[in-house]
């Protein structure tokens, strides 16, 4: 029999800047506009409310529990933030990036649907390993935002799917997708990627209109 969804715990980074966590001591520690995952994290999500903020993975990993769970590993509620150097893995979707002008920088992500969702403006995904995600490595459903430099393998699923206007796919290493980028926007600029192993390469689908393509190595 199938098995419910599990929605698991939350560590909050409130807009206060003040960290709310039923683990004690807190694996997160902050310094400044610095907050640091100290330690490996089982079973909870992320979710950041406060803006201009620097979350430091320092390598560490973030792991949800249970296999069925409805969970983002970290969600960017704010704005002004960086994600850097942290391993997701097992959640529904692995950063969810709801807010703008926030970067997503040198991060392992692996999810059971998207490794990273885009909803805000002006976002930037950039050198992260993306894999093993049953969805899309990234979808862009936002406008404006720039996925650049990243190894994305999704296996069966879509490398980049792109929803939104006016985004820019750039400089990626794309692998074995069965579609290695699937565009769906407006303006959307698919430029100097490199494309290897999927059974189809960029495709554009009706009402996608004035997007870019130029110099993909497909």
């Amino acid at each position: 029999n199938a098995q419910p969804p599990v929605t698991l715990p939350v560590i909050t980074i409130s807009s206060n800047g003040s960290i709310q966590s039923s683990l004690s001591p807190s694996p997160i520690i902050n310094e400044g506009n610095m907050y640091i995952i100290n330690e490996n994290i089982s079973g909870f999500g992320i979710d950041i409310q406060c803006s201009n903020i620097l979350l430091l993975g320092e390598g560490n990993t973030l792991q949800a529990t249970a296999e069925y769970n409805t969970n983002s590993g970290i969600t960017l509620d704010a704005n002004g933030i960086t994600v850097e150097n942290v391993t997701v893995s097992r959640y529904y979707v692995g950063i969810d990036i709801k807010g703008s002008s926030n970067t997503v920088i040198g991060c392992n992500i692996s999810a059971y649907d998207n490794g990273v969702n885009v909803e805000g403006q002006s976002n930037l995904v950039i050198g992260n390993q993306i894999s093993d995600c049953g969805g899309s490595g990234v979808e862009l459903s936002g406008s404006v935002n720039n996925v650049n430099a990243n190894t994305i393998d999704c296996n069966d699923g879509v490398c980049i799917t792109v929803n939104g206007d006016s985004n820019t796919i750039d400089r990626n290493l794309l692998i074995s997708g069965t579609f290695d980028v699937w565009v769906y926007g407006n303006s959307n600029n698919v430029i100097d990627n490199t494309v290897t192993g999927g059974s189809h390469g960029i495709i554009f689908y009706d009402p996608a209109t004035a997007n870019t393509v130029d110099k993909n190595d497909i």
